[in-house]
């Protein structure tokens, strides 16, 4: 089951939430060189596959975008406590 993380400021428990890693992911693979980097991302493409069927879409909007009206990745945008 996957749950969001109780403490997001604790350094080490903030990994607890998937979408923290998956921002962290995100970042890591811009840093990769291009050949890594689309391999990478073929890994990433599958496990989001397997993230998207096991989370729902969060219907509240409010939701979707930071203090600044930026959206937030999609992957913020899924619920996943409690399924």
């Amino acid at each position: 089951m996957l749950t969001a993380s109780e403490c997001p400021s604790c350094p080490g428990c903030q990994y607890d939430d998937i979408a923290v890693v998956r921002d962290a992911l995100e970042y890591l693979t811009g840093l990769l060189p291009p050949p890594a980097r689309t391999e990478f991302r073929r890994l990433l493409t599958g496990l989001d596959t397997q993230f998207r069927r096991r989370t729902l879409p969060d219907p509240d909007p409010s939701h979707w975008h930071d203090w600044s009206g930026s959206p937030y990745p999609w992957w913020h945008r899924r619920l996943y406590s409690g399924i």
